[in-house]
């Protein structure tokens, strides 16, 4: 490692050949160790290198009892900074500023000829609703020195790719990646997969030209990618809750063996989205919108690098995002799709209504239509008001994400949710407090289980937002515990609950009866009251 330093700092610009002291390269490593490797704070860092300096001056005054020029010398190399420190080795990736408006619109910066000062439109002409532009001022700041108000920092994909594919080693393990697979394709299917080079999807996924195989390279360097976004309180956790958030978006090379796929060193950050709210209903779009240009790019035509490690003459290469791993809330945010607590609970399945959710008559799901999530999404993008908006997502719970400009993009397979929201804190949590009721609550309660099971069809998306939660209340009504006293107590919780359910509309106690196999045996015209007296003589029966 430290002569990989040494080579570093001896082929900088700033320092060539050997004109660095060996002391002042061992400090330049100590300070870049503790901000880039170790995750030392700014401030820290700073204070680091500056008890150094002085260590360094009092251990050569006492020596000589002064100074010489070759102490003076090194003791000027030393910055007093992190950031000088960082400099030094060209650590700073390329990066775009991007100005943010207050309605979380994004503006790239423009540069006149041969200025390096960054200009922006003083205004945001964005229309957050259709009939509205926002028209806030995007800069701030007196005598001609303007600046934007908010920045996102966007550090740009192909210089990431460019440092992966510097580096001989990693260059060489990720296009091996490929080629395994496609040694097996025609191997027969694994049940059990421990990467994503053994998933069947990536054995069917289709390269760029078309009737091609992804993983079939050739002479090209072909690379996926997990695509994620998380938020985060920077202020720490505290026991009131998260504050202040803000979201990181990061990626994950696929090609590269898990157990250096997420060192820090091989992690792409894209940018950290600026709190300190978080993000509301479509507004993601706005921040992923310059890193899925360049995956639009990187897929359609390819990247060119003039010069690689391993290819002096240049290299095209091609990159893909396969999966979009998130926690709930993040997944159908950057997807702009409804929330889990909706009707729409499901972003793989067209199941609906939250009434069905814990279903587990797996045959009877469909998986979601690519072609039909696209269009609702289209739909909605092109909406002239916000009343058709509001109506279309009602109907679809579909808004428009920026990751349909990825041409392979489907929901409904790369939507992945992440093994530790999913599995610790969602299936075992639920089977654990719910399902087995294994609460501190539940050492002292006394409220009965469910008296039996009842289980509602698919809801009919005809029903009203009112219909819908009497549907709900019934299906709660029927399970609940008539009561174990004489039977004078059981008649008037009989009573009690028929006249519960006569305050409900027909067409919720129609669908009851419908699900349970229990319509009124009547001829001529049905009334609300034989449904009511229906739900009844099921429960009777059912105990």
């Amino acid at each position: 490692m430290l002569s990989f330093i040494y080579l570093s700092v001896d082929t900088l610009p700033q320092a060539p050949g050997n004109n660095l002291d060996e002391i002042t390269q061992i400090v330049l490593f100590l300070g870049v160790t503790c901000r880039a490797i170790i995750g030392v704070s700014r401030s820290s860092c700073d204070l680091i290198m500056k008890i150094m300096s002085i260590i360094l001056f009092l251990a050569f005054q006492r020596s000589d009892n002064s100074l010489d020029s070759s102490h003076t010398n090194i003791l000027k190399q030393i910055p007093m900074t992190s950031e000088r420190t960082k400099a030094r080795f060209h650590l700073n990736g390329k990066t775009v500023p991007y100005a943010v408006c207050s309605c979380h619109c994004t503006y790239a910066p423009t540069y006149g000829p041969g200025s390096t000062t960054p200009v922006y439109p003083e205004q945001c002409m964005h229309r957050p609703m259709p009939m509205a532009i926002c028209g806030e001022a995007l800069l701030v700041g007196t005598d001609g020195e303007l600046r934007p108000r908010k920045t996102f920092l966007y550090h740009d994909f192909k210089d990431c790719l460019f440092g992966l594919l510097s580096r001989r080693d990693i260059k060489a393990v990720m296009d091996q990646a490929c080629n395994n697979l496609m040694d097996s394709i025609n191997s027969p299917h694994l049940s059990f997969v421990k990467t994503p080079f053994e998933a069947q999807f990536l054995c069917q996924f289709s390269g760029p030209q078309p009737g091609s195989l992804f993983v079939d390279r050739g002479e090209e360097g072909h690379y996926v990618f997990a695509l994620h976004v998380d938020f985060f309180n920077p202020e720490g956790l505290n026991i009131h809750g998260a504050s202040t958030s803000c979201r990181i978006i990061s990626m994950a090379c696929l090609n590269l063996p898990l157990d250096i796929r997420y060192k820090l060193e091989n992690m792409y950050l894209a940018g950290l989205i600026p709190g300190p709210k978080q993000l509301s209903l479509e507004n993601l779009n706005h921040y992923i919108h310059p890193l899925i240009n360049d995956l639009v790019d990187a897929w359609q035509h390819g990247i060119k690098f003039s010069n690689t490690t391993c290819y002096p003459h240049g290299r095209l290469i091609h990159s893909a995002v396969t999966a979009v791993v998130c926690d709930l809330p993040a997944a159908r945010q950057i997807a702009s799709m409804a929330g889990v607590g909706s009707h729409f609970y499901c972003s793989a399945c067209n199941c609906y209504h939250k009434s069905t959710c814990g279903r587990v008559n797996f045959k009877k799901w469909e998986p979601q239509d690519r072609e039909k999530l696209q269009e609702y999404a289209e739909q909605w993008r092109d909406a002239a008001t916000s009343s058709e908006h509001e109506r279309l997502f009602k109907a679809h719970g579909m808004r428009y994400s920026k990751l349909w400009h990825l041409l392979y993009w489907d929901p409904s397979q790369r939507l992945v949710i992440d093994p530790m929201h999913c599995i610790l804190e969602g299936l075992v949590q639920h089977h654990t407090q719910n399902l087995l009721s294994l609460t501190s609550e539940s050492i002292t309660s006394t409220s009965p289980s469910p008296a039996f099971a009842c289980d509602f069809g698919e809801v009919p998306r005809t029903m009203t937002a009112k219909e819908l939660t009497q549907t709900s209340v019934i299906r709660t009504l029927l399970i609940s515990h008539i009561g174990s006293g004489n039977d004078q107590q059981v008649e008037e919780c009989f009573d009690k609950l028929k006249s519960t359910l006569s305050h409900k509309n027909s067409g919720p106690l129609k669908f009851a009866c419908s699900s349970l196999h229990c319509m009124p045996q009547k001829v001529g015209r049905t009334l609300k009251i034989d449904h009511v007296k229906a739900l009844v003589n099921w429960v009777s029966s059912s105990l």
